[in-house]
């Protein structure tokens, strides 16, 4: 599956996600406005809070109208639950695609053995963005080093990408003012 097929899956889930949280907010409000409804003005009958709490569920057990909300809402929560896992799946497989551009593209990158690179700058980028390219396209494989020549015969130098490294802080010393 192509990322622009992920994204265009992920984009649709999205919108009925949203519009399945949307539903499911209304029907708690409509419960909830039913549940009042349902509640007798002087309370529900009991001398203490477990004798209320059987009443209540003994009322709101057999309201229909109530019943038939609850249904819908938990309908609506299996369906958010699944749309959820949906969209984990397909973010998963888009990271999984990003990680194998990335791959491909370390792969180029490695296979480019740039000879004198201090020479001529263009060509060396040049064979850059070509592997950048290739691995973005992902039509090209991963290829036996090649050597770039700037008129001169290849050296033994491979070319390694590195990443920069910050310097490491200073520590402090008791002159330092520090205002906390």
């Amino acid at each position: 599956m192509t990322n622009q097929e992920i994204a265009t899956q992920l984009s649709a889930r999205y919108k009925v996600k949203s519009d399945t949280k949307n539903a499911l907010a209304e029907l708690e409000y409509q419960t909830g406005q039913r549940k009042i409804v349902l509640t007798p003005a002087e309370g529900w009958a009991g001398k203490n809070p477990e004798e209320r709490k059987a009443s209540a569920e003994k009322v709101l057990s057999v309201d229909v109208p109530l019943q038939k909300l609850l249904t819908e809402q938990r309908k609506l929560e299996a369906v958010l639950t699944t749309l959820e896992g949906e969209i984990t799946g397909l973010e998963d497989n888009r990271r999984a695609n990003e990680w194998d551009i990335r791959s491909q593209l370390v792969a180029n990158l490695s296979s480019v053995q740039p000879a004198n690179a201090d020479r001529n700058t263009d060509t060396v980028q040049s064979a850059v963005d070509n592997a950048t390219q290739a691995a973005m396209d992902m039509k090209v494989a991963p290829k036996a080093p090649t050597t770039v020549q700037f008129g001169k015969p290849a050296s033994p130098r491979v070319f390694q990408p590195r990443l920069a490294t910050p310097p490491a802080p200073e520590p402090f010393s008791e002159d330092d003012n520090i205002p906390f």
